[in-house]
């Protein structure tokens, strides 16, 4: 349900940003209530304030349900030398192993595979991950909820160079990202990269650990982490 973070959130969106350019996608746990789309559109008193713009278009709600496959881009090889494996023969339905957890099908279509076991983690962790996996499908912006905007998001998200996340807090390391304010290119090789880690190391997407990688494969240059002051 509604909170009144999420109030102020929505508010403060509708306040600063160019309405024109932006839509604002909410994304609610299907995981945990597969009605929670439906209830906040029906039976939510706080966000019924909101109606007129979801029926304009201007928010839209999504309900989030963890994929068991995830689309990336064909001869990606964000795992580095040895990443791909000699195909073996196709299954029954023309499907072709040809990395850890990677499904080529008959469409030349490559699948990132997750198990039910790796599927089964902390909400917090979810958390982590959702991010990650929703700028990989959708591109665009990624904002936590007890995130109030001040001003106009586009002169960061405007051109080619948009992929950043924010300082973790007062840390020096170049790998202490926090990905609280998050944005990638859809389906682009960083962020197939950084699904791709996530992935291999247990689902782990605490950004400092994301952190960590990309600086080890030298990845945190297309990764740009801006300083805390740009936001707090």
């Amino acid at each position: 349900p509604a909170t009144w973070r999420v109030e102020l959130f929505i508010k403060s969106h509708f306040y600063t940003q160019n309405i024109p350019c932006v839509r604002l996608f909410i994304w609610l746990d299907g995981d945990r209530d597969s009605k929670a789309v439906d209830k906040m559109l029906n039976q939510d008193p706080l966000f019924e304030k909101f109606l007129p713009f979801v029926a304009r278009g201007d928010i839209v709600l999504k309900t989030w349900k963890f994929p068991s496959r995830i689309p990336l881009p064909k001869g990606d090889n964000t795992d580095g030398a040895g990443y791909y494996k000699n195909p073996g023969k196709p299954n029954t339905k023309n499907e072709t192993l040809v990395a850890d957890g990677l499904i080529r099908d008959a469409k030349d279509q490559e699948w990132l595979v997750l198990t039910e076991k790796q599927m089964t983690f902390l909400p917090v962790a979810v958390s982590d991950a959702v991010r990650f996996v929703v700028l990989h499908l959708y591109g665009g912006a990624y904002f936590d909820m007890d995130v109030i905007m001040l001003r106009d998001m586009r002169p960061l998200l405007i051109g080619d160079e948009h992929s950043f996340a924010e300082r973790w807090g007062g840390h020096p390391s170049p790998g202490d990202y926090n990905t609280a304010i998050m944005s990638l290119s859809a389906n682009s090789s960083l962020s197939s990269y950084l699904l791709r880690g996530g992935v291999r190391m247990g689902l782990n997407f605490h950004p400092r650990v994301i952190g960590v990688m990309a600086v080890k494969d030298h990845r945190n240059r297309e990764f740009h982490m801006l300083e805390t002051a740009a936001f707090d």
